[in-house]
């Protein structure tokens, strides 16, 4: 009796720990086995629950050449889950009365301006129609600029001054479909430079990460000592690293941001609770939440499953939505971070792998985190 008695008392203290966990032995044998299969060099995942990040880890190495070990502190570039913070710091700026989301971007423009395509067309997208990709530009997203080159300023970007890039303008009548749109996310960054006459990253410091506590994250494409002592290499989809070690993503609002999946975590914890609370503390008002969740509703009546920043999971049923969302690749790096709108989980993974197939790994961790509910 005595035996079996300390085993309980043992596995009693200990099972908290054991949920809290959230990732058991089985599971990252499985995603170590399952990086290996599909090519991915190094990776690494947060999860939260309950607004607390209960798991951070890194697998595989940050360079296939040295064999560096991926830890939790390891950058990567976090490629388009940058749009979420980017439509995070437009709310900002829309609750200081700077920004009006139903209002045309030339308003908020100064030497640059958005033109059409056709010298015909007179089209004004306004400010949330490009942040719901539904404001007609184009520039699906961005090849980078290897980090031993020289990369163009924002203007050179918009104007489309680089071989092989188109200027960005206005393709297409607004609101009249969902076209997923980097280059409306770069002549938002022109606006909020504009607006602010502040550099982006120095706002997205002030504003978003200092808040959220993200102090590893940053925008630059010109990386320290220090810096390129953190980060994973960059590979292709056959695992051969980058010659350049990782391409500059001068669009900083659509694609630019280093960071690490416990910061991305914490900013989904500050989206989470301003959904699900009234504080005044929070980084969001109710107000900019609503905007937030709000889904466009296109000439057709069709409406997109994504908002401002973020792609939503509906229920079928009740046509509410379940969870937030957003997927990442910049070249060399892939990306996920899914957040319950209920405030029950949230996770982020990052790796650096090409277009890596991140599917499995999604559904294991959902799968796990769904058996300790």
């Amino acid at each position: 009796m005595k035996i079996k008695f300390n085993f309980w008392l043992i596995f009693l203290f200990l099972s908290p720990f054991l949920t809290k966990a959230q990732l058991l032995p089985e599971d990252e044998e499985f995603i170590s086995e399952y990086i290996i299969q599909n090519n991915i060099p190094g990776l690494s995942i947060s999860i939260v629950k309950n607004s607390e990040i209960v798991y951070s880890k890194g697998f595989g190495v940050k360079n296939n050449s040295t064999k560096e070990i991926v830890n939790d502190s390891t950058l990567f570039q976090a490629a388009s889950l940058s749009k979420s913070l980017t439509a995070a710091l437009v709310l900002k700026n829309v609750e200081k009365g700077k920004i009006h989301l139903d209002s045309s971007i030339n308003n908020y423009l100064n030497d640059w301006k958005l033109e059409t395509r056709k010298k015909k067309d007179n089209y004004e997208p306004t400010v949330s129609q490009l942040l719901s990709h539904t404001g007609g530009t184009n520039v699906h997203g961005f090849l980078g600029y290897k980090s031993t080159n020289k990369p163009p300023n924002l203007v050179e970007v918009l104007n489309g001054e680089r071989f092989l890039e188109p200027k960005i303008v206005i393709k297409n009548r607004p609101n009249t479909q969902f076209d997923y749109s980097g280059g409306g996310y770069c002549v938002i960054q022109q606006a909020l430079i504009d607006i602010n006459q502040k550099d982006f990253n120095k706002q997205m410091n002030e504003e978003i990460l200092n808040f959220c506590g993200m102090g590893s994250s940053f925008y630059s494409v010109n990386l320290n000592a220090e810096r390129l002592e953190q980060i994973a290499i960059g590979h292709r989809k056959n695992g051969t690293p980058l010659k350049s070690g990782y391409y500059n993503y001068p669009q900083y609002a659509a694609g630019g941001l280093w960071s690490t999946p416990s910061d991305l975590a914490k900013f989904l914890i500050q989206i989470q609770k301003s959904i699900n609370s009234e504080s005044s503390e929070n980084l969001l008002s109710q107000q900019s939440i609503e905007r937030l969740l709000e889904r466009p509703i296109l000439e057709d009546g069709k409406k997109p499953r994504y908002g401002l920043g973020l792609g939503f999971k509906i229920d079928s049923t009740t046509n509410e939505i379940l969870t937030l969302a957003h997927d990442g690749a910049n070249v060399g790096y892939s990306s996920f971070m899914e957040a319950s709108k209920k405030n029950e989980y949230a996770f982020v993974i990052l790796c650096n792998r090409h277009f890596a197939d991140l599917s499995g790994i999604r559904k294991r961790i959902l799968s796990r985190i769904q058996k300790n509910n």
